[in-house]
């Protein structure tokens, strides 16, 4: 794997970079990064409404590839965006990353409180469900959002029950336990803890400042050159 190590100690002077709306640090590292690899990856990249799109779709793939988080209506402020990066490359606007780690940020707090209330009672496994995953398209609105966190909960609570039952029989009983109150407490709380940490680490990443997403950004401009570039 090749790495390319780009020390942005020096920063360019470029034009309009002292305009205030063109102060952005990031926005700096990133057209460093993008004249860096125009000069010595083996393969420069023309950056074009093609590039752009691949940029956009992986940026979303890494922020939400479950498509737990974003809402179709978040998703929709970003969309305009998919075929523009290319212009932010080239140093001539610059809103995009600002606004879908914004946007992440309101989902990640919205699923949180979504967790926090689904799991606070026990779930019904009374009725027949049907959870197609992985999701095929974002969610619609917060309601639909909490029906499917509501259906993705289910169905791990059951399978750490499932699995649980499994490991412990010689045997496939289609029988429901005699216990599976107390089972379907315990593995609720356990799936609770494991998706409440998941979205804590997440948060934790857009700080401080944004740090961690920062760097997550930049190399997934080098990942549109080639999977095997990355930026550190």
């Amino acid at each position: 794997m090749r790495y390319i190590l780009l020390l942005l100690l020096v920063t360019y002077s470029l034009p309009g970079l002292a305009q205030a709306n063109n102060t952005d640090p990031l926005r700096q590292k990133t057209i460093t990064l993008r004249r860096f690899l125009e000069q010595n990856h083996y393969q420069p990249l023309q950056w074009n409404d093609s590039a752009s799109a691949r940029l956009y779709d992986h940026w979303l793939e890494l922020l939400d590839d479950d498509k737990l988080i974003f809402s179709k209506k978040e998703i929709t402020q970003l969309t305009p965006y998919r075929t523009g990066l290319d212009e932010e490359m080239m140093g001539k606007q610059w809103s995009f990353f600002n606004k879908s780690v914004q946007l992440y940020k309101t989902g990640l707090l919205r699923a949180d409180s979504i967790v926090k209330a689904i799991m606070l009672k026990a779930l019904d496994f009374s009725k027949a469900d049907d959870l197609r995953w992985p999701l095929a398209e974002y969610t619609a609105d917060n309601i639909e959002i909490s029906h499917t966190w509501q259906q993705y909960l289910k169905w791990k609570v059951l399978r750490t029950i499932s699995d649980g039952v499994i490991g412990k029989s010689t045997g496939i009983d289609e029988k429901e336990p005699p216990n599976f109150a107390a089972l379907e407490i315990k593995a609720r709380e356990q799936i609770k803890k494991q998706e409440l940490q998941w979205i804590q680490n997440k948060l934790a990443a857009l700080e401080p400042a944004g740090k961690e997403m920062e760097d997550r950004w930049l190399s997934a401009i080098t990942w549109c050159y080639d999977p095997h570039t990355e930026y550190m």
